[in-house]
């Protein structure tokens, strides 16, 4: 099995989320980022990014090596804002729709509350029209109570 996670960070929580799953899982990393990052400091942090997602904003985003193809399994992680999966994530999952379609996808976020981060995996897999094989919600602060074996040992079933 050959598999990637693509992931957007902002602030650091998601890409320390996608390491760790990266040495259980053996799957390569991808990083996305938006051309125009959003800020991350002070009230503007919130509103940008939520904004963003509430608005399904599609930003541009800087090139990265990624080939469906060459995958079996792709595992995405999201940081959840407004309740939503963040909208570099959703310009990666729109571009991306098509070719990741027959994959085996896996998904996780993190947030600040566990809803937030289950209603944005909800929205992903709907518009992939998938059934995520493993989710993983990791609650900042408490990434300790996340069930990371568990979530590595569904992909690699």
């Amino acid at each position: 099995m050959k598999a990637a996670i693509v992931y957007y960070s902002q602030t650091g929580h998601t890409d320390a989320t996608a390491k760790k799953l990266a040495k259980l899982t053996g799957a390569e990393l991808i990083r996305i980022a938006p051309k125009e990052e959003y800020k991350v400091k002070g009230l503007g942090h919130f509103l940008d990014g939520g904004k963003a997602t509430l608005r399904k904003d599609l930003p541009e985003l800087m090139p990265c090596q990624f080939d469906a193809a060459a995958y079996d399994t792709v595992i995405i992680g999201t940081p959840a804002w407004a309740a939503g999966m963040a909208a570099p994530v959703r310009t990666f999952l729109e571009a991306q729709k098509e070719a990741l379609r027959g994959k085996r996808i896996a998904l996780f976020a993190g947030c600040f509350v566990p809803v937030g981060a289950n209603k944005a995996m909800d929205k992903m897999a709907e518009l992939l029209g998938a059934t995520p094989v493993a989710r993983l919600v990791v609650v900042d602060g408490k990434e300790e109570k996340a069930d990371f074996a568990g979530f590595a040992k569904a992909v690699a079933e």
